[in-house]
């Protein structure tokens, strides 16, 4: 697959080889910029990173360099922009990278990015596994021999022509969106001068919806399985409280050795994702199961020493807690699960567009 963005952005006049060339009639030196993407795939949660192909190749023309043997030329003397990929993981990134003047007749230079590696995500996993996340390509650019602190891409246009190889996760569609900035005055300082730029296209991204699927069938239904198994405490008798507690604790240990095996898929958040909340109410379910085996245990006993006459008490009071537990077990599901999964919905809509 390969995404193609292009663009420009300017530097000020200057006659020295080591400053911007010159332009007719002063101001910016004009640069196209071509963001080419070949692949993604590969996302990881635990890192928030993903793998990716991408070439990021600038051209602009020297006038100086007209007639010049390529072979002759020191770019560590001449300018030239280095534009420069802002979320790349370092630690597991490769950037080859080759200056060149393409046409020696017409001054036409290159800088060429060859990029493979991982690209950090904007990962929110809050609604996870009902999710999405942001792929993007975030771009900057500095300029050799010139202290320039802030250098944005001009506004262009970026297209799919294939598909990313990411399992688990649906893209947007076939049009990545760009990101742009409204503000036409960005203002950009050099040791020359200050100057402005166009409107700036400073990362082109794409939106991706996880498809859940195996976490509702291998996560979320086996918590639930695990609860249902639960509630056959209900049918032991009302004195009987080791049987009782015996089921809720061995379903409250599997719930916690599963919780356990998930979380070493998933990175440590500073949040509950929607699948810790749906565990967490179960967990509750459970603790209120083992409250009220104990109060069914002690107005049984009372029964049965007179104290309460009402024989039937302790049936009704074991019904009633299977009632509001699995009444609380489904109030709870639909308040965690169901907002998510209908946000969900509206964004698998707005990606198969």
């Amino acid at each position: 697959m390969a995404s193609v963005a292009t663009g420009s952005f300017g530097f000020p006049d200057s006659e020295n080889l080591k400053d911007p060339p010159p332009q007719l009639g002063g101001g910016a030196v004009p640069v196209e910029v071509k963001v080419v993407i070949m692949a993604v795939s590969a996302m990881d949660a635990l890192t928030k990173t993903v793998s990716a192909q991408a070439f990021v190749d600038s051209y602009w023309y020297d006038k100086r360099l007209i007639g010049k043997k390529p072979s002759e030329l020191d770019w560590a003397q001449i300018w030239h922009p280095q534009p420069s990929i802002q979320n790349q993981d370092s630690s597991t990134s490769n950037n080859e990278i080759a200056v060149k003047l393409n046409n020696s007749e017409t001054g036409k230079c290159a800088y060429l990015i060859s990029f493979t590696g991982r690209l950090q995500v904007a990962l929110d996993m809050r609604a996870f596994p009902f999710d999405s996340a942001t792929i993007s390509l975030d771009l900057s650019c500095s300029s050799a021999g010139q202290s320039i602190s802030e250098v944005a891409l001009k506004a262009s246009v970026a297209r799919f022509s294939g598909a990313m190889s990411l399992e688990e996760w649906l893209i947007a569609g076939d049009s990545p969106k760009e990101k742009l900035d409204l503000d036409p005055r960005m203002k950009v300082t050099s040791d020359v001068e200050s100057f402005e730029l166009d409107f700036a296209l400073e990362q082109v991204a794409w939106k991706v919806v996880r498809q859940p699927g195996y976490y509702k069938y291998k996560s979320l239904l086996l918590t639930y399985f695990l609860l249902f198994l639960s509630f056959s405490h209900y049918a032991y008798e009302n004195d009987d409280l080791p049987s009782k507690m015996d089921v809720i604790l061995n379903v409250f240990l599997a719930t916690v050795a599963f919780l356990l095996v998930a979380s070493q898929n998933l990175p440590t958040l500073p949040y509950l994702s929607t699948l810790d909340k749906v565990i967490m109410c179960n967990f509750t379910i459970l603790l209120l199961e083992a409250v009220l085996a104990v109060a069914v245990k002690l107005v049984q006993d009372k029964i049965d020493n007179g104290s309460i006459t009402t024989t039937n008490l302790g049936d009704k009071l074991n019904l009633y807690g299977m009632v509001a537990t699995l009444g609380l077990c489904a109030l709870g599901n639909l308040v965690f699960l169901v907002p998510a999964a209908i946000k969900q919905s509206a964004e698998f809509k707005e990606v198969l567009k």
